[in-house]
């Protein structure tokens, strides 16, 4: 953790961007290993995003992490442990 904050945070958007540019959702049915899409409820990505993937991605599992602030970067020390609660049965 303590690594990764010290990667500017403007080099962190820009590879994460990279990672949208391209659209590989077409490949998402390919997938047949069991699959658990994180989610947590104060992130970027809807719960919406994640129930799409959920859909493509045969026998994939959606869980939600209810937390003050659940990204791992910038993410403060006296943050309250994350809650888990399962959104759909395997």
């Amino acid at each position: 953790m303590q690594e990764s904050l010290k990667v500017p945070a403007h080099v962190w958007k820009a590879a994460t961007e990279g990672l949208l540019e391209e659209d590989h959702s077409a490949e998402l049915g390919k997938i047949k290993t069991p699959t658990l899409i994180i989610w947590g409820d104060q992130d970027t990505f809807t719960r919406s995003d994640q129930e799409t993937l959920m859909a493509a991605i045969a026998g994939s599992r959606l869980v939600c992490i209810a937390a003050p602030d659940t990204r791992p970067i910038g993410r403060s020390q006296n943050a309250s442990p994350p809650i888990w609660w399962p959104l759909s049965k395997p």
